[in-house]
């Protein structure tokens, strides 16, 4: 991903502050990146250079990178955490229609989840992109 100056170096920055200061924030340190979001066995990340990786030390899962299919969702999940991140989000086309599987809302409930998880058909932005993307 091309990344605007902007944010390359706003993801230094956060790396050189250790991030939001969790575990997953020191290992994406560690690996020159930022942590998009981490579970049990992934943690996604994204580097200055614009490079999203995956691993998670604590399973044993070595620094790979990121599938392409990844990226939106890593992003979506990026902001979350850091809502600056948001202009890397895909526009929303003037036609595009809500997700029918989470009305819009970009996640879809879960039972003993206050938050939900973010929806499969549409990667977390609350509308489809085509299949061209």
């Amino acid at each position: 991903m091309n990344l605007p100056a902007h944010i390359a170096e706003r993801i230094r920055e956060t790396i050189a502050s250790g991030g939001l200061g969790f575990a997953i924030d020191e290992e994406a340190g560690g690996h020159g990146a930022i942590a998009l979001m981490g579970t049990l066995g992934m943690i996604w990340m994204l580097r200055p250079d614009g490079t999203f990786w995956d691993a998670d030390a604590d399973w044993g899962k070595p620094l790979t990178p990121l599938g392409d299919e990844w990226h939106v969702k890593a992003i979506v999940y990026g902001v979350e955490r850091f809502p600056w991140l948001s202009e890397l989000l895909p526009g929303r086309p003037s036609a595009a229609q809500d997700c029918p599987t989470c009305t819009g809302r970009g996640k879809v409930a879960v039972k003993n989840s206050s938050d939900g998880i973010l929806c499969p058909h549409c990667e977390g932005l609350g509308w489809r992109r085509s299949v061209s993307g």
